[in-house]
């Protein structure tokens, strides 16, 4: 009986809505006198560490964290007819972490960082939690492999074949030295929040996670 080897790719793709959120943010001062400076940086960056142990310990947060407060001084420019003047800055950078049971926290936390000064927001990071983009990239592994086999046994309908053995299945770029190099299986977020000047999306659009197989199989 004549036999014919085929080869071909499944892909597959699914959405889910974000389930986890990062917010990061900077606790800034600037000015000429280098404790003055400190101070105030330091003042605005305990009160941040009071309100967020506080939303912590009701429940309102998965966590927080706040790196040491560094402080540098840089010369400024200021004009030609005058002298460089010392301008000393203190900063630290945090981040406030929220899963799905609080993430109905978020505009309280941006509330009340962006009620600070000195307080800059930079964004939200929007993810999926470990266990259910998992779950997920089961789902869509399986799809993928039955979009192959499906492609497999077009083509063999197509050659008056009647039996598909699939013989081999892989990662894209896996069943041959000449294809394409290998693409691991990734997750896409199609839209994050902006920080800065613009606003903070409460409403993100959905993770898109998406997958590509190669299946070689014998037609008969």
């Amino acid at each position: 009986m004549t036999e014919t080897t085929i080869t071909v790719r499944g892909t597959a793709r699914v959405e889910h809505e974000p389930d986890r959120a990062e917010v990061s943010f900077t606790v800034a001062a600037t000015g000429a006198e280098r404790e003055a400076v400190l101070d105030a940086a330091r003042a605005s960056a305990d009160r941040a560490a009071d309100a967020l142990a506080a939303l912590e310990a009701a429940g309102r947060l998965a966590g927080w964290s706040l790196d040491d407060l560094r402080v540098h001084a840089e010369r400024e420019w200021v004009g030609e007819q005058r002298s460089p003047v010392l301008r000393h800055r203190a900063a630290v950078s945090g981040a406030v972490r929220l899963v799905a049971a609080n993430l109905d926290a978020l505009p309280e936390v941006l509330d009340l960082l962006s009620s600070d000064p000195l307080v800059q927001v930079h964004g939200v990071d929007w993810s999926l939690d470990d266990a259910v983009r998992a779950d997920a990239m089961d789902a869509v592994r399986d799809a993928a492999v039955r979009d192959a086999v499906r492609a497999a046994q077009a083509y063999a309908r197509s050659l008056g074949r009647a039996s598909v053995d699939v013989v081999a299945i892989a990662d894209a770029g896996m069943l041959g030295e000449d294809g394409p190099m290998p693409r691991m299986d990734r997750m896409m977020l199609t839209a994050a929040a902006a920080g800065g000047a613009g606003a903070v999306e409460l409403r993100p659009e959905p993770i898109e996670l998406r997958t590509t197989v190669e299946l070689r199989a014998i037609a008969r």
